[in-house]
């Protein structure tokens, strides 16, 4: 896709990616890709009431993107942290 972020390291085994399709014409109207340089586990609902979609997932990347002083919490027996992400539609 062009101008779509191409990530060249393979930080990890497993990336996340998320891409919301055009209902009507079945075109991409947006992609985004979701990792760090660990492994990434994501599921995706869905709130059509709000036009909301969250991302939940599991994560052991080190840079993992969060927001400044959004609270973390690391799960010392998997050795992952958990993460939630709002994207509005």
């Amino acid at each position: 896709m062009a101008g779509a972020y191409n990530d060249t390291t393979y930080n990890g085994a497993v990336d996340d990616y998320l891409t919301v399709f055009d209902a009507n014409t079945d075109t991409i109207k947006w992609t985004t890709y979701i990792g760090g340089n660990g492994n990434e586990f994501a599921d995706v609902q869905l709130n059509y009431a709000n036009r909301n979609m969250y991302l939940t997932g599991l994560t052991n990347s080190l840079d993992f993107h969060k927001k400044q002083g959004a609270h973390q919490y690391f799960d010392t027996i998997r050795g992952f942290s958990h993460f939630i992400m709002k994207f509005s539609l």
